[in-house]
């Protein structure tokens, strides 16, 4: 299994990166999750057609984004303290206009 695992990132590199992120997300610790879902899935399919030039920067924001998640879903809950290090703007304001 973790063979067709590593063969579909070589393949698909952004298709694994959606499925790593939508895991993610199914296990994100808020009352608001099926709304973070819903949002990573549109915005996915709204930029499906873009070319390798637009997709650049929205692919390794998809990848900070992955991050930020796995700092969460990974928190040991039953820890005294937590620490975890976010940036300061991590998501841009998603351009209206657009859709």
């Amino acid at each position: 299994r973790e063979r067709e695992r590593e063969r579909e990132r070589e393949m698909h590199p952004t298709l694994s990166l959606y499925r790593q992120i939508v895991s993610a997300a199914k296990r994100f610790p808020s009352k608001n999750r099926s709304k973070v879902l819903a949002e990573i899935r549109h915005e996915f399919r709204r930029n499906a057609t873009l070319g390798p030039d637009e997709a650049g920067p929205k692919i390794q924001l998809a990848h900070d984004s992955l991050r930020q998640l796995r700092a969460y879903v990974d928190l040991d809950y039953k820890a005294s303290s937590w620490n975890i290090k976010l940036h300061q703007q991590p998501m841009p304001v998603p351009d209206r206009r657009r859709e």
